[in-house]
This record gives structure tokens, C-alpha cells and sequence, in this order.
């Protein structure tokens, strides 16, 4: 899937076009560098005075500028990433002097690639990122001189993040020396990403039916299809609601597309969907197989605020369904959304609390944030984690708290 085009911030500085599996930002700026104060400029001024102030000397400046800069992404009030960067530029120019006079001539400039920093703080430990960690600076148009100053223009590029971006998350720069003059900080940024449209399935044999939960249009849409045969061809139709809906009905979800989804069939063929929607994790049910064509067909069970969605599976015990998450911290947890009866026997859905995971007895590494497989066998669980053009397999024996390779 290609990268979105480049757009700046909406007014309530919100990243567009979210949300996005993969994303990166750029940051435009500008340089105003003066010389004329420096060392080189009097060396210069001083040989011209002593060679009688008519032949005009020349000599050299040289100057370091440093730009520092702390972006941030923020879902809610609770931030998702921090990234700190730090650049430095190292000016050379040539002066020119003239009695008591000093004017800048020619100059070049080099970005110092040693001093380069662009470190991610938050989450820890950090995503997998394509493209030079340290940014790409690219310069942004013409630079130019006067009689004792420099502009310069670049655009500086982030790498692409492995982080998921959804719908409102901010951009929030708390501290900066980088930008453009005359306008807020937030018009020199500038960001576009891989979209995280999802699309999940399932298979229900006792009602020959198969759920296609598709949200690539900015909405979550339930589809049941169905297997016919016509002309002697197999070919999936998408069943109607009822005798005179259209051929392309289907339920949707009371809240536009989220991060990602998943639709699972819980024991009893009750259709259930679990969605990442701003993080939270929201748990859906359908009142009747999902084949409302609005909102009305579906209740909303439950709401874990601030995780991200990693994996979900029925639980084979009929104890609910069991999640993958991330937590605030950047944790890696586990979780069941599960019935709870009350005195009136009037069921409801709780999230148990999460339970940091780990792996082969040490923390649990970075992953990336999209969903991953994950499925009850009964006598264990298991996941598979996409790493590169690799699937990795762990596998749980006590509800996902512990997890070992394969």
C-alpha cells in the first residue's frame, strides 16, 4: 500500500488522513546565520588596516549552529511517542573587507553528521523504524546572502515509524529552536503514512455463513457472504438483510473505523467485534448476527481506555475472549473481556486487568503495533508476529502471561 500524500496539520494540530499503520513527518526549516561578529571578520578588518585600507583583504569565518527539537504524538492527553532531535550545521565563509567595513562574499555548509541525534524516548523500547534513524536532511529551496547574514532552507525527513496513528491523535512540540519565522511551529511540520485500513474474517459452519468485517473506507461495515453457484462457477455473494435490501447491505458499527479491528465468533455463534478506536478498546456484540444495516443492530459491552489492540481470540473455555495489548507504558499485557453475572442475573462485559507479559521469562520485546495472529488450541495459546518478511510462533500455557518460543 503506498504512502498518503503530504499534509500539514488541521488548526487543532490532528495528523490527517489517519489512521496509519507506518507513518513519518517533515520538518521544514529555516537558518538566519550572522557572521560578521565573528573572529575571522576582525582578522580580516585588522589586515586591511594595516595594508592601508586601500586593497581590500579577504578571510575566513567559520560557525556551528545547533537546531534542537521534541516532538510528540499525543491520543487523548496520553502520549504515544517522544522523539528528541538534535542538529548541528557547520558554516564556512569567505569576508571581505574594506577599510572599517566588513561584507560576507560566498559561503558553503555541511550538516554534521557525528553530531546527529534523533532519539525516540517514548515508547520504550522503541519501533522498528525504515530509513537512517538519524533523519534525512534535504535542503528546501535557495539559500542566499546579504552584507552580514546567511539563510539557509532544509527539510529535514524523518525515517518511517513503525508506530500505528489513529484518527485524532496530535502532534505536540513542547520544546523547539527550528522552525520558519513569522508563522507557529506547527506550519513547518508536515506528515503522511501507510493507511491502517483493516479487513477480518471469520467462518460460521453452523450458519454457512462468513463475516467480513472490512473498514478500508473510513467506516467499520459488516458483510455476511454466502457460497452460490452460478453457471457452474463458485463465486461469493454478499447476502441481503431481508427480501428487498440490496445486494450490497451490511451492519455498520455505531463509530467510524477505528486503528484496527477483528470480528470473532464466540461459542454460540454470537458475532462479537473487538476495535482499537483512539486507545481504547471497545467490545462490540451483535444483536442478531449482525445483519442490522445500522447501529441499532449492535450494543456496546465494554471500554479499556489508553491500550492499543495486538491480537484477540475466542477463548475456547467459553470464558470470553482473550487480548493482546499494549498498555500507556509501552507494555506488552494480556487481558479477558468476560461475562460477569450480577445479583439480577443481567450479564455484563469486564475487562480483567491487564497482566504484563513476558517472553522466555524476560520482558516482552517491541512489536509492532498492528494485529498479529493469535488463537486459543484450548490447551494453549498462540502467536504469530510478523517480523521482516518472517512469521515468529510463541506459545502460552498460562493465559498469556508467559510466553516461549516454539
Amino acid at each position: 500500500m503506498p504512502l498518503t500524500k503530504w499534509k500539514s496539520l488541521n488548526s487543532a494540530f490532528e495528523i490527517q488522513d489517519t489512521p496509519f499503520r507506518q507513518w513519518e513527518y517533515k520538518y521544514s526549516l529555516f537558518l538566519h546565520v550572522y557572521f560578521n561578529e565573528e573572529g575571522a571578520s576582525d582578522a580580516a578588518l585588522l589586515a586591511a588596516m594595516m595594508g592601508g585600507f586601500a586593497v581590500p583583504m579577504t578571510g575566513l569565518a567559520s560557525k556551528t549552529v545547533s537546531q534542537d527539537w521534541t516532538l510528540q504524538v499525543k491520543q487523548k492527553n496520553a502520549v504515544v511517542f517522544k522523539q528528541d532531535v538534535h542538529l548541528e550545521y557547520y558554516f564556512v565563509a569567505l569576508e571581505l573587507s574594506y577599510g572599517f567595513g566588513v561584507t560576507t562574499t560566498l559561503f558553503t555548509w555541511y550538516l554534521n553528521d557525528t553530531a546527529t541525534e534523533a532519539d525516540i524516548t517514548f515508547p520504550d523500547p522503541p519501533p522498528d523504524v525504515i530509513g537512517d534513524p538519524r533523519g534525512t536532511p534535504i535542503p528546501g529551496g535557495d539559500s542566499g546572502y546579504t552584507s552580514n547574514y546567511y539563510t539557509v532552507l532544509v527539510d529535514w525527513y524523518s525515517p518511517i515509524f513503525n508506530l500505528s496513528i489513529a484518527n485524532g491523535d496530535k502532534i505536540n512540540i513542547p520544546f523547539h529552536n527550528a522552525g520558519g519565522p513569522y508563522v507557529t511551529k506547527y506550519a513547518n511540520i508536515q506528515t503522511r503514512g501507510i493507511q491502517g485500513a483493516s479487513i477480518s474474517i471469520v467462518h460460521s459452519t453452523k450458519q454457512g455463513l462468513t463475516f467480513l468485517l472490512d473498514s478500508s473506507n473510513g467506516s467499520a461495515r459488516l458483510r455476511r457472504l454466502y457460497w452460490s453457484q452460478l453457471s457452474d462457477v463458485d463465486a461469493v455473494q454478499v447476502q441481503p438483510d431481508d427480501d428487498e435490501a440490496p445486494i450490497t447491505a451490511g451492519s455498520l458499527l455505531p463509530v467510524s473505523s477505528g486503528m484496527k479491528e477483528k470480528i470473532l465468533l464466540l461459542p454460540g455463534e454470537t458475532v462479537t467485534v473487538v476495535q482499537e478506536d483512539r486507545g481504547d478498546i471497545r467490545y462490540w456484540e451483535s444483536l442478531n448476527e449482525g445483519i442490522y444495516k445500522d447501529e441499532t443492530g449492535w450494543m456496546s459491552m465494554a471500554t479499556l481506555e489508553n491500550h492499543r489492540l495486538l491480537g484477540a481470540t475466542a477463548a475456547k473455555d467459553k470464558s470470553g475472549v482473550m487480548l493482546l495489548l499494549k498498555d500507556s507504558d509501552g507494555r506488552i499485557v494480556s487481558s479477558r473481556a468476560r461475562w460477569d453475572t450480577d445479583e439480577d442475573d443481567k450479564g455484563t462485559i469486564t475487562f480483567s486487568t491487564p497482566v504484563p507479559v513476558t517472553l522466555n521469562g524476560e520482558g516482552f520485546p517491541s512489536i509492532a503495533d498492528e494485529l498479529h495472529y493469535l488463537e486459543d488450541l484450548g490447551d494453549s495459546i498462540l502467536l504469530g508476529i510478523r517480523s521482516g518478511r518472517d512469521t515468529l510462533f510463541y506459545v502460552s500455557r498460562d493465559d498469556m502471561e508467559t510466553f516461549t518460543d516454539t
